[in-house]
């Protein structure tokens, strides 16, 4: 771990007001999001789906017919695209390849299975469009990381065309949070609020049990899912799901790409400018995603 890393851990635990209230929880992370420059040569625009709002960045020379197709994270309970076009904007220019966010519903007004069906719409979208499958990545972070990999399985489940890859950063993949690792390690997360992702997991999940797989998961089957990207750190909650993945991608013959930063923060890798580790893991991500979409 670089003295950046250690330095910027300590910074969040002393800085980031963690409570139980959405409204409170929605102003840090617009606090947290805001300072971060949009890079210059790209092109920002909204649309809308089938009712799903959707916003797209594009570099000023990108891939015909290739496409990132982003999920935001955000415990399901707050978040927006706006929130990350500092980092969509990077990815683009470092591709050259478009982002796709979709806005999707949010709990507790929308409970599942609302953000999956927006995230299947606006996929749909694009194959109706003429994108391929081949064509798309999907990536998404913390609850974004969760409906990326949750909506996978759906499209596996239900024989639909899928996607060229599944990248997930930080990845929510059990939402009982009932684990003596998560408890344990809460504690010494800077970022995520224990009390909030708790509360938020049950008003997403609504009359649904948490451990469905397309709710938590951590509890469903990795078999035939396109390849996987993920990368986390240690000083995260549910750092020791991210074994536990890593574990069952491997005996179910998975393809998966994976690294467990030692020392590094929820979402390193979407502040990648804060830490050496975050640069590298970036980097890592771009390489993974233009392997994928040549």
């Amino acid at each position: 771990m670089s003295f950046r890393a250690w330095f910027v851990v300590r910074f969040l635990r002393a800085t980031i007001k963690k409570s139980l209230d959405i409204d409170v929880q929605s102003k840090e992370f617009e606090k947290s999001t805001s300072r971060y420059k949009v890079p210059e040569d790209i092109t920002i625009k909204n649309e809308v789906w089938e009712n799903v709002p959707v916003e797209w960045i594009h570099p000023s020379a990108d891939t015909p017919k290739k496409v990132i197709l982003f999920l935001h994270g955000g415990s399901y309970t707050i978040g927006s695209p706006k929130n990350y076009r500092f980092f969509l904007g990077a990815l683009a220019k470092a591709t050259n390849i478009p982002t796709l966010a979709v806005d999707y519903r949010l709990a507790p007004a929308h409970p599942f299975p609302a953000a999956m069906n927006d995230a299947i719409t606006a996929y749909k979208h694009l194959l109706d469009a003429g994108y391929r499958g081949e064509d798309i990545v999907f990536l998404g972070d913390s609850a974004g990381g969760n409906l990326v990999l949750t909506t996978g399985m759906y499209l596996r489940d239900h024989q639909m065309e899928m996607p060229k890859a599944l990248c997930m950063i930080s990845p929510w993949l059990d939402l009982v949070m009932e684990s003596e690792s998560i408890k344990k390690n809460a504690a010494k997360d800077p970022v995520c609020d224990y009390g909030f992702d708790y509360q938020s997991a049950r008003q997403y999940a609504g009359n649904v049990s948490l451990t469905d797989p397309l709710i938590s998961p951590i509890y469903g089957s990795l078999k035939n899912l396109p390849a996987l990207f993920m990368h986390a750190g240690t000083v995260e909650m549910g750092f020791e799901d991210y074994y536990t993945l890593i574990q069952k991608a491997k005996q179910e013959g998975a393809d998966v790409t994976s690294k467990v930063w030692k020392g590094l923060f929820h979402d390193m890798t979407i502040f990648y400018t804060e830490t050496p580790e975050g640069k590298q893991s970036f980097e890592d991500l771009t390489a993974f995603i233009l392997s994928k979409l040549r």
